[in-house]
């Protein structure tokens, strides 16, 4: 009896372990099977959206998706949190281009009038159509992250909407996958 309990407690701490190690990486897991079954693109209203291998995939629903970074680049000496990066794409009604130019400048107004020192504007142009994106300022988050995270908000006329919450060392993968974008062929 001594040695079947033996190896009873012994099996029990195994499969104790092996559940721990999968609930602590299940982020991972969850984000590596995504992209097995999906590949490394999703598509949001009519466009289709590179996903690095460390990226995670969220459903918000109303077609929209949320694009979640699962390591940082921030390689600080660690004194406290590592901000992720994050994007929200959501599908939106074609804009004209003066719409866009009306929504970028009253964007730009009111990051200036919440206090933002400098907005900053990037604009790319992926298969022949353009993302125009305004952003730059610190969130503020009261000082819990090595580097504060900033935000980026970026439209395209043909209908999609990008909110980035980033820290500056994150930001050129970001900038990776917004320069990536392309519309459904």
């Amino acid at each position: 009896m001594g040695r079947s309990k033996a190896k009873f407690i012994v099996l029990a701490l195994v499969v104790l372990a092996l559940a721990w190690g999968i609930f602590s990486h299940r982020l991972r897991i969850e984000t590596w099977l995504w992209h097995m079954r999906h590949g490394n693109a999703v598509n949001v209203g009519n466009f289709v959206i590179p996903v690095p291998a460390n990226w995670y995939v969220q459903d918000e629903g109303n077609g929209g998706k949320l694009l979640v970074r699962i390591d940082t680049s921030d390689q600080t000496p660690y004194k406290r949190l590592k901000a992720h990066a994050g994007m929200l794409l959501l599908p939106e009604r074609p804009l004209s281009d003066l719409e866009l130019g009306r929504m970028t400048s009253l964007d730009t107004a009111s990051m200036k009038r919440n206090g933002a020192d400098t907005v900053l504007q990037r604009t790319f142009s992926p298969d022949g159509g353009s993302i125009s994106c305004v952003g730059g300022e610190k969130l503020g988050s009261m000082g819990i992250y090595d580097i504060e995270p900033i935000s980026w908000s970026c439209k395209s006329p043909a209908g999609l909407w990008v909110m980035v919450t980033a820290t500056d060392p994150d930001m050129a993968q970001v900038w990776e996958i917004v320069s990536g974008i392309r519309k459904k062929s």
